[in-house]
């Protein structure tokens, strides 16, 4: 899209569909219909966590009574069972005094009457010879029992409401089969000087009671422990599941549609259940009891909510936290469930279950109340939406004129309509302010090219678009060639971008020449003095075959992280890695009157950062070619994509001068250029004379094949090793020695390179004999001994 066409894209009229007027017409009629669901909403959230939360808090104090009544209801129990023992232990206790047990277990039994309601049905004690004697509820009868090897007798007491002590007959009211007490004796046994509940059980000579005992296994300790046992005696009170079923449904009565059952966590037995209709345990015809658990009991309700529990707990009661509420939502209904643990072993399950809807009529009720306030606040914002809408809308068709004015750069006749709104107060205030600012620049531009920028037809390309294009440009690395092009094309491209700080650099520095120059940030190309330095990896081939990818990344990255560093301090720019090496430019892309210099430094900064890493040294060996010649500079391509490029010849240059770095076995080589620049800085010993294309030469094909050859194209031009820094800090003066001396190993090749020079080969080759005898791996020394040989 040009210019003209993009500008009228945005210029073009509207219409009614995109309107201010039509769009603030939609959105408030749209407002007022979510408006009734967003009221709504904000009305439920206000109340409904309030009534939730009184519901909740209803429901919990519900099932908490329940709890703490049950609580409170077993540690009466342990009290009236602590009591009797604590009479037993003061009276010298006797079990063989049954007229003393029989009136203490009477007035125990009693005791519990009164205060307990029903909820035990005896009293009695117990020896480890698994005998028992005390008062029991039988029947219509209280009764007096006493449980031997061989019998269990029973005593009918009469009129108990007036006597403090049974009145029995002498003789048994009846005879039954003995009461298997073992299972008491082995509690005991088990926890002796406590007091514990049991887990429930049964026994056939008494089929109409499945028992919960309180039991407190008594020890005197001035008396030796009776053989085989932990305890000497124990004081017991009964339970059983029918009377805590009763305790249940009384306490759960006045809640409509609740269904309530205790289950005993070790067993998984159902021990309470509020309805009578529902059996629990049952005696089988051959004498064994079936004790029946919240999934297989015959109800179904019960059967639900248990496996809903089950589910929840991945089939395990005793996954549930002891005493901890817990509250879960299924089918309509709330369960609550408490898992009721005690020190004296009750490990209980109190289950709640209770219809949702006991707690919906006051949410129903809040949600009424909603949806009332949000008519009324939604017809009263309708009215006020429409007010404020018209008059917000109007100071925006002003907003339009202006800025068409200013579009127009007709800025002397602008007309601003007070608001009462302070955004648009400050949306005003801010247009003035800027085209005040536009007013100062326009004053500033010279009349011939504020003419042509006015004149749209001519605007060839805008500073906001040039300074974007600019932006683009220093964020996208983008190179000259790549290494397959420099083979067949006439135009060589060394090296453009960079790394991403590079960049950062480059695009700084573009800036500040974008102040003075505007080309810079257009299409251009400039000629110029750029210096070159190409870090060759020799060996890389051998390193890729030798070692994995991961290897080979992790340890280039090390390399190419020391070449960036180096080139952002230096002001360079890293070119593509291709062909086993990397080029580094100074002064392409911006002005640097040392470059030379910088070029020098960067090729020697470099090497003695490859040299700290051993590991590098061990796998491939670096050579490094500095040369600095004329080339082509600048952005070539279209408006909307521009590459910096670098056209010239250096690419092969640099090549050969790689090459014979490569040949003697030298880190570093130089042009002659280079040389005369730095020679007052570095080490530098002649090594070869090499012929060089000329710096207007541009064909990558020339010296290919004799047919494309260019005669005179070549220059002949000395190359030359870079050693050590001739500079010397003053807190290095240890060092300074050493560096004489490298100098003065230096000396004698120097002298024959001279000689050399001047064709004096005899004299050079007799000086270069000595220097080679104690340096016989120097690579330039028998170079120029064989020049020597072949030119005398």
């Amino acid at each position: 899209m040009d210019k003209n066409q993009e500008t009228s894209s945005y210029t073009g009229g509207s219409t009614k569909g995109t309107s201010i007027k039509f769009c603030m017409i939609v959105m408030v009629s749209g407002l007022l219909f979510l408006s009734v669901l967003i009221l709504s909403a904000i009305w439920l959230a206000s109340f409904s966590p309030t009534v939730v939360s009184l519901s909740s808090t209803v429901r919990d104090e519900e099932f908490s009574t329940i709890v703490k009544y049950a609580e409170q209801t077993l540690k009466e129990v342990n009290v009236l069972n602590e009591a009797i023992k604590q009479q037993l232990a003061t009276d010298d206790y006797s079990y063989g005094n049954f007229d003393y047990l029989e009136r203490i277990m009477f007035a125990g039994y009693k005791s519990s009457q009164k205060h307990l309601k029903g909820i035990t049905i005896s009293s009695y004690v117990g020896g480890t010879d698994k005998t028992c004697f005390g008062s029991i509820e039988w029947g219509d009868y209280l009764a007096t029992f006493n449980i031997t090897s061989t019998a269990q007798l029973i005593y009918y007491c009469d009129n108990i409401t007036n006597h403090e002590q049974c009145v029995r007959n002498s003789n048994p009211d009846e005879t039954n089969k003995p009461f298997d007490v073992s299972y008491l004796v082995e509690v005991c046994d088990a926890n002796p000087g406590q007091q514990v509940f049991t887990l429930s059980y049964a026994d056939i000579s008494m089929p109409q009671y499945t028992f919960i005992t309180s039991m407190n296994c008594v020890v005197n300790k001035k008396l030796p422990l009776p053989n085989g046992h932990n305890f000497h005696y124990y004081q017991a009170n009964d339970l059983t599941v029918s009377s805590i079923s009763d305790f249940l449904k009384e306490r759960i009565a006045s809640i409509t549609g609740s269904l309530g059952f205790i289950v005993e966590t070790e067993t998984a037995y159902l021990i309470a259940v509020d309805r009578e209709e529902v059996t629990i345990s049952d005696w089988k015809s051959d004498g064994s009891l079936d004790r029946k658990t919240p999934t297989d009991v015959s109800d179904t309700k019960i059967n639900a909510i248990s496996q809903a529990i089950l589910d929840h707990y991945s089939n395990d009661w005793t996954k549930i936290t002891c005493n901890e509420m817990q509250v879960l939502e299924r089918s309509g209904q709330y369960i609550s469930i408490y898992r009721l643990c005690t020190s004296s072993k009750i490990d209980w399950i109190l289950v709640l279950s209770v219809p949702q809807w006991n707690y919906l009529g006051s949410t129903i009720f809040a949600i009424i109340c909603s949806l009332i306030g949000s008519v009324l606040i939604i017809s009263v914002g309708l009215v006020l939406g429409v007010v404020v809408s018209l008059k917000v809308v109007k100071p925006f068709y002003n907003l339009i004129e202006l800025f068409e004015s200013v579009a127009n750069m007709d800025l002397d006749q602008l007309h601003i309509i007070p608001s009462s709104f302070s955004e648009v107060k400050q949306l005003q205030g801010h247009f003035i302010s800027m085209v005040n600012r536009i007013k100062l620049y326009k004053s500033f531009i010279p009349a011939h090219l504020l003419s042509e920028i006015e004149n749209v037809d001519g605007i060839q390309e805008s500073d906001s678009e040039v300074d974007e294009s600019f932006r683009k440009n220093s964020r996208t690395k983008v190179y000259g060639g790549s290494s397959h092009n420099m083979s067949s094309q006439e135009t060589q491209s060394v090296g453009s971008s960079n790394s991403s700080k590079g960049i950062s650099h480059k695009a700084r520095s573009s800036r500040k020449v974008y102040k003075n120059d505007r080309s810079k940030f257009s299409l251009y190309m400039e000629q110029k003095k750029v210096t070159f330095v190409q870090i060759h990896f020799n060996g890389f081939t051998e390193w890729l075959q030798n070692m994995n990818p991961n290897e080979t990344i992790e340890l280039m990255s090390d390399i190419f992280e020391q070449i960036n560093s180096v080139s952002r301090s230096l002001t360079g720019n890293v070119g593509n890695f291709e062909n086993e090496s990397i080029t580094i430019s100074f002064n392409s892309s911006n002005n640097q009157t040392n470059h030379e210099e910088k070029g020098v430094v960067a090729a020697s900064t470099l090497l003695n950062s490859f040299k700290k890493n051993s590991q590098l040294l061990d796998l491939m060996s670096f050579k490094i070619a500095v040369l600095s010649q004329s080339s082509y500079c600048g952005n070539i391509g279209t408006n909307e994509l521009k590459n910096f490029t670098i056209i010239s010849s250096a690419k092969q240059n640099l090549d050969q001068l790689t090459q014979i770095a490569i040949q003697l076995n030298v880190s570093i080589v130089v042009s002659e250029k280079i040389k005369e620049k730095c020679e007052q800085l570095f080490q530098i010993r002649y090594v070869d004379s090499k012929e060089l294309l000329d710096e207007t030469n541009l064909n990558s094909l020339n010296g290919k094949t004799d047919e494309y050859k260019t005669p005179n194209t070549g220059v002949l031009t000395n190359i030359y090793e870079l050693g050590s820094s001739l500079k010397v800090n003053d807190d290095e003066w240890m060092y300074e020695l050493q560096e004489k001396n490298k100098q003065s190993q230096w000396h004698d090749y120097l002298q024959a390179s001279r000689l050399f020079l001047q064709q004096d080969y005899k004299q050079a080759y007799s000086i270069l004999q000595t220097f080679y005898q104690q340096n016989p791996h120097d690579g330039p020394t028998l170079h120029l001994l064989r020049q020597c040989e072949s030119k005398m």
